[in-house]
């Protein structure tokens, strides 16, 4: 079954192939009266020019009617990376931040963190989460955490037609960092000596999912929670 799209494109290319055989071999041929030819050939580019614009109301309708999805889309985006930003860009940011952090103070966080080279776990990271989390919030956070992964997943395959490709492309990498960290984590829970290993591993992530998200902000997708 033809989409909309489609048909239109169908309609035009018709239309514009009657208007050619009529202009280029009917009418000169005198296969058609001249009169007559003339009619229909008026009639053919009429066609073409009023299909070609109801194809362009049609498209700028559906545009603005979905405008407002793709403006949800992208603060549910924002709302699930600000508990990412939250929970691990603490990993790694050598200074404290508020519990709750206001726009310039991710925005300031988040450029500092795209410029860092050589990250290392902060003392914050090892008082509540390694070698295993501190405490229920700790735990819980964690599991926040990684369930957004899963949530951010299903975001892209129900929304990817109101997402550009560099929003896919960042969102994918972010998941797949979260993968990387939640595999370290799964590493201390049985082998605890392995903590070494699994901090370099770790810091790592963590500063690519920061620059992910930093991405993502320069592109007009905003990191807060509300």
């Amino acid at each position: 079954m033809l989409s909309d799209r489609s048909y239109w494109a169908f309609l035009i290319i018709i239309f514009g192939i009657l208007a050619g055989l009529l202009w280029f071999w009917l009418i000169p041929n005198q296969f058609v009266e001249y009169n007559l030819g003339v009619n229909l050939l008026t009639s053919s580019i009429f066609m073409v020019f009023t299909v070609f614009f109801l194809s362009y109301l049609i498209s700028l309708r559906e545009k603005r009617e979905w405008k407002t999805v793709k403006i949800w889309v992208r603060k549910m985006i924002g709302r699930q990376l600000y508990h990412v930003f939250n929970t691990l860009a603490r990993f790694i940011y050598p200074k404290q931040f508020s519990p709750a952090p206001s726009k310039d103070e991710i925005l300031k966080i988040l450029e500092d963190l795209n410029e860092m080279e050589k990250p290392s776990l902060t003392d914050y990271a090892f008082n509540y989460y390694l070698p295993k989390p501190a405490d229920s919030i700790s735990l819980y956070d964690l599991k926040v955490l990684f369930k957004l992964k899963d949530y951010l997943n299903d975001l892209e395959i129900k929304y990817f037609r109101f997402m550009e490709p560099e929003i896919c492309v960042a969102l994918s990498e972010i998941r797949n960092e979260l993968d990387n960290i939640e595999s370290d984590f799964d590493l201390l829970r049985t082998d605890e000596t392995a903590e070494d290993v699994v901090e370099k591993s770790m810091a790592s992530s963590v500063l690519k999912i920061m620059k992910e998200i930093y991405k993502l902000h320069k592109i007009g997708i905003e990191i807060y929670r509300k």
